[in-house]
């Protein structure tokens, strides 16, 4: 048969099907999601996966994403949502008037056609939309919003996530006070497609007229300049931002600070986050997107916003990096003895003890050998180890077994497997 008489059994690249530990992350997450926005006053939602052109277009194209398409009855294109953003403002917009303030945990599937290994997957985060500040002052809702995922990071993960913080407002804002409107955005996003340091400093030597500015930034960006006092108070003052907003975060381990780092989106306005596990892998980011939620609707004037991934929690979780029993007791069945222990199951599933009933279908050496992988004690029922009624538990390490009665077997099995040996 060729392989697409076999198409069915495939996914779409890109797609999975998740396990039991994945499971585990996902609510996880979500319980600890609620229970930090209950905490504070948030507002708990999920977002749809599906939205209008008219919704997501714009997200995809600030992403450079090609997106999953259809058409609804109508004709009408319908998106696969590339990113959270558009959801929660429009969720907003639809929910809510001009002068109404949405604080938010969130958690929103998501679909990007270039993550080809994972194109679909999980974001979960905290936003809050119309929450206005004086832009002279620390970014309390940017705060607010930080603890509220480092608090996440740490109950999800068991362990305190560290952070990178970065300027990129100000930055953004001193292109713009030396160019045009349309030069400063193009500039700007030439910036962030570069990734040398010599391409970006060229970049700037170039483009900016000279200036206390200008010699401001070639020294933020790496290159040798000698700085006047000018310079050298904007510098300071871009570090000073970035210390003040570290010394307001909770639950961290290290904060780096990178001031040359243009942040991962070409929206973003006054500081960057990012956000890392103890041991450096990056699983999330953050900032103030108020450009983007004035464009898309009058009633959502500002928006700040972090986020996560499921994925990128189960990625990194502790406590699944080690292979370990996840079953209490396996029972092992060949077809004629599958009801002799079924009322015992049953009892000791109601005392929390983990039980998996496996029927016999192969070689018992094989079922013995998977057994012992995941479970701490197995027993086989209806074989040559059943004797007059009895049957033996072993542990799966091999240092225990033990023969016992059919009629003492939920008693005694209760005991071996809570330690009362």
């Amino acid at each position: 048969m060729s392989s697409n008489g076999f198409e069915y059994l495939r996914l779409p690249k890109g797609f999975h099907v998740r396990g039991e530990k994945y499971l585990d992350v996902y609510l996880k997450s979500l319980l600890r999601l609620t229970e930090i926005s209950r905490s504070c006053g948030y507002e708990s939602i999920v977002l749809p996966s599906l939205g209008f052109q008219s919704t997501f277009g714009r997200a995809a194209n600030v992403l450079g994403d090609k997106t999953f398409e259809f058409l609804d009855r109508k004709g009408r294109n319908v998106l696969m949502s590339p990113d959270s953003t558009a959801g929660l403002l429009r969720w907003h917009a639809e929910s809510r008037t001009m002068n109404d303030c949405s604080k938010i945990g969130w958690f929103a599937p998501v679909f990007r056609y270039r993550n080809v290994e994972n194109r679909g997957f999980h974001q979960i985060g905290f936003s809050a939309i119309n929450w206005f500040h004086n832009p002279q002052d620390i970014d309390w809702p940017l705060i607010d919003l930080s603890n509220n995922l480092l608090d996440l990071i740490r109950g999800v993960l068991d362990e305190p996530g560290s952070v990178k913080i970065n300027n990129v407002g100000a930055i953004k804002r001193t292109i713009t006070s030396l160019l045009s409107l349309s030069d400063s955005k193009e500039l700007i996003a030439k910036l962030m497609k570069e990734k040398s340091t010599a391409g970006k400093i060229e970049l700037l030597t170039v483009s900016l007229p000279d200036s206390d500015e200008k010699l401001a930034l070639l020294s933020i960006f790496g290159a040798t300049a000698r700085l006047n006092k000018g310079a050298t108070n904007l510098v300071l003052e871009m570090q000073k931002d970035m210390h003040n907003f570290a010394d307001k975060l909770k639950n961290v381990d290290k904060i780096d600070f990178a001031l040359d780092n243009l942040h991962s989106s070409e929206i973003v306005s006054g500081i960057g986050i990012e956000f890392y596990t103890a041991n450096g892998a990056r699983i999330g980011d953050g900032g103030r997107y108020d450009e983007y939620a004035k464009i898309f609707d009058s009633r959502c004037q500002t928006l700040v916003s972090v986020c996560s991934g499921i994925e990128a929690f189960f990625r990194n979780i502790n406590s699944y990096n080690e292979p370990h029993p996840n079953i209490d007791l396996a029972i092992i069945c060949f077809p004629e003895a599958q009801s002799l222990l079924k009322d015992c199951v049953y009892k000791l599933r109601n005392k929390n003890i983990r039980v998996e009933e496996i029927p016999l279908l192969g070689k018992i050496k094989g079922a013995i050998s998977k057994v012992k992988q995941k479970a701490k004690y197995y027993c086989i029922i209806g074989n040559d180890e059943m004797r007059d009624a009895h049957f033996i538990v072993h542990n799966s390490t091999g240092d225990y077994s033990e023969k016992i009665s059919l009629n003492m077997a939920q008693s005694r099995l209760f005991e071996i497997i809570s330690g009362q040996k």
